[in-house]
């Protein structure tokens, strides 16, 4: 510590001392004292000596100083026993067992040197006329060291008390939130943590003997107690899940790890195992094993309503190629001998080209019905032809217009599924047009924003009703009627888009202005990763 003097630049450093204290009513005693014990010094360290004549007066300077490291106390003083008070005030009252207590008298007293030694806490009985130079700065040094390593041995004390105390409360919350037990060499279970016997509502004994049985008929199965007795860290963990019943017949699941554990001189010692409740989540498991097999049956019915529609669809768009190629064979039957070799390959030249309009259509149904197993490269002006091909004999049969802005974009992705979420929103567009009176539109935009694809499908069918907007994702919600749906179409673009293609849709109402005249319609908007 230093301090500074404003009158000089010259600094004061405080070096630190070790307080003695001097009782004593004889002032040449103190005055002798001071005197041979003025140039002492250990560890760099002076004297610090205070000064009491009486019993009272020690009382009060060791009240006011809890530091002092030696008192060198006279026994008679205002009375025979009074430097007797002091040690008793000092070891009972203070509670201070560290300073060391030297009694220098001249006068025996009441009581023999014996009964000072057993019965008081002092450290050493000196007679004032055997108490030399020599001796009182050997006493001096004794006792400071004794005193250091009494405070260093409480601080270690201490300090062993508050890890005692952390290791105490260690293993409680161990004992209390660890699923635990352990298990010796003949495979018998020795302990189990508290935790462990509430999962299973067992006692410690019921839930030993329990244990015992599950890793006894494991280790048969497997013997995997001798393979895991190893200090090698790969080999000396074995960990498997077991399903359990407890006694009202309800389920809970344990993951077990055993491991062997060994001391310094790599000698055995004991199995430990340490469990985890899974109960949860193998509960979150069968939660969606469930999801995962009604989503199947979900997307069976959707793919079944897609064939149905498809098969309408394909009846339709081959209704006029067939006609045409009926037309040109009948011609042909009527014409054939007035007809020459150049008119006749005209005639089945046309022929095959209906053909192959037919081939298209059923290979475009295809590949729609057909899942993509792997991501490919495609364009999306080519996917929107696709869908248009498909759907188109319902946009004239409504007389529905198309308004389209699609930006040559290409994307690594699913491309029938794709197809297939695009057809559902569309489809759901036409029919929702299917009341509206005047003008019947349909918007198509596809445009990239930074990083990612945005496509909206918007009509002018007046909107989704307020309360049942949220809820149009649903499975089995449909608002057109048991002839009309069975409501998983949007249903199942919505696991196609999020799930299958890492994207996001969500539906809205918007009010827009096309041609100088007003409209409301439901805006679908998709959002696709660009890779």
């Amino acid at each position: 510590m230093v301090f500074f003097d404003k009158k000089s630049s010259k600094t004061t450093v405080l070096k630190q001392t070790y307080k003695i204290l001097l009782v004593d009513d004889e002032k040449d005693i103190h005055s002798l004292s001071k005197l041979v014990l003025n140039n002492f010094t250990y560890k760099n360290k002076n004297l610090e000596i205070l000064n009491a004549y009486s019993g009272k007066e020690a009382k009060k300077t060791l009240e006011e100083n809890n530091d002092i490291v030696l008192i060198l106390l006279d026994v008679v003083m205002e009375t025979d026993d009074a430097g007797l008070l002091v040690v008793k005030y000092l070891r009972e009252e203070l509670k201070n067992d560290f300073t060391q207590v030297i009694l220098r008298t001249g006068v025996a007293g009441k009581l023999t040197q014996m009964d000072v030694l057993h019965n008081y806490g002092i450290n050493d009985y000196k007679e004032k006329t055997n108490f030399n130079a020599l001796s009182l700065h050997t006493s001096v040094l004794t006792a400071i060291r004794s005193y250091e390593n009494l405070k260093a041995l409480d601080e270690k004390n201490e300090k062993i008390s508050k890890l005692n105390l952390r290791l105490e409360n260690l293993l409680s919350n161990f004992d209390e939130n660890v699923l635990s037990c352990q298990i010796n060499e003949e495979k018998e279970v020795f302990a189990v943590s508290q935790c462990f016997c509430i999962l299973a509502a067992l006692d410690a004994k019921e839930l030993k003997k329990d244990i015992f049985q599950i890793l006894k008929k494991k280790d048969e199965e497997e013997a995997f107690l001798k393979k895991i007795k190893t200090k090698n860290k790969d080999k000396n963990t074995f960990i498997f899940e077991q399903k359990n019943i407890r006694k009202d017949a309800s389920v809970f699941y344990i993951k077990w790890k055993i491991s062997a554990k060994f001391d310094d001189k790599d000698v055995f010692l004991y199995y430990l195992c340490l469990c985890e409740d899974i109960t949860n989540k193998k509960e979150v498991q069968v939660a969606n094993d469930e999801i995962h097999r009604k989503n199947i049956i979900l997307s069976q019915q959707s793919k079944k309503s897609a064939m149905g529609e498809m098969i309408g669809n394909i009846a339709h768009q081959w209704r006029q190629p067939l006609n045409n190629v009926s037309l040109l064979i009948h011609y042909l039957r009527d014409n054939c001998i007035n007809l020459n070799h150049k008119e006749i390959e005209d005639n089945v030249e046309k022929c095959k080209e209906q053909l192959t309009y037919m081939s298209k259509t059923i290979d475009d149904f295809s590949d729609f019905l057909r899942p993509t197993k792997m991501k490919g490269t495609f364009c999306f002006k080519d996917v929107f032809e696709k869908v248009f091909n498909i759907t188109s004999f319902k946009y004239d049969k409504k007389d529905i217009t198309v308004i389209k802005n699609i930006d040559d974009i290409r994307v690594n992705s699913y491309e029938n599924e794709l197809v297939q979420a695009l057809i559902n929103l569309l489809n759901n567009a036409i029919d929702a047009l299917r009341e509206i009176k005047g003008k019947r539109l349909i918007f198509v935009d596809v445009i990239k924003k930074e990083d990612e694809i945005i496509i909206t499908i918007k009509d002018n069918a007046k909107g989704i009703k307020k309360e049942v907007i949220n809820r149009v994702f649903e499975p089995y919600f449909t608002t057109k009627g048991d002839k009309d749906g069975i409501g998983i179409g949007l249903y199942m673009t919505q696991e196609v888009i999020e799930n299958k293609l890492q994207g996001h849709i969500s539906v809205k109402n918007q009010r827009y202005t096309y041609e100088d005249k007003n409209y409301t319609g439901a805006l679908f908007t998709i959002t696709l990763p660009l890779s």
